[in-house]
């Protein structure tokens, strides 16, 4: 548990993973990959604790980011909110902190994906200073 300014922040538990689930299921802009499993999500949050976080309200999560790092760069996989909790700044907030840890572990950029088509979040994230890149392609292959 950790403060930042004035919010409670927590890292994400593996006994999280059911909660979180259910919130990347109910929101349209989150893709997930059938890989994304409970054991990948508990690596991911292993490696990466300083910046996979959430915050609560009576024990309930209301926004969560789940995010990480090559040593190079930082990754922002997954944000959501709660849909009562939205527009209260708890992404922005999240955002923010998890920048701080990645500047703390010398990570100068941070990279978000996000779906053509989420219009919402492609919005969000330009207005938070994220610029959308065309200067390269990005290319993937399953292992």
């Amino acid at each position: 548990m950790i403060v930042h300014k004035g919010q409670i922040i927590h890292t994400l538990r593996i006994n999280d993973y059911k909660e979180i689930k259910t919130l990347w299921d109910a929101e349209a802009g989150i893709i997930q990959r059938d890989w994304e499993t409970k054991e990948r999500y508990a690596i991911l949050i292993r490696r990466n604790f300083e910046t996979s976080v959430s915050i609560r309200d009576n024990n309930q999560i209301i926004a969560a980011a789940l995010a990480g790092t090559d040593g190079w760069r930082g990754y922002l996989y997954h944000l959501v909110v709660r849909d009562t909790h939205r527009r209260q700044g708890y992404a922005e907030l999240l955002i923010d902190y998890i920048s701080e840890r990645f500047k703390s572990q010398k990570v100068s950029r941070v990279h978000v994906l996000t779906a053509i088509e989420n219009e919402v979040g492609r919005s969000f994230f330009s207005h938070l200073g994220f610029q959308q890149r065309t200067d390269v392609t990005l290319f993937s292959r399953d292992t």
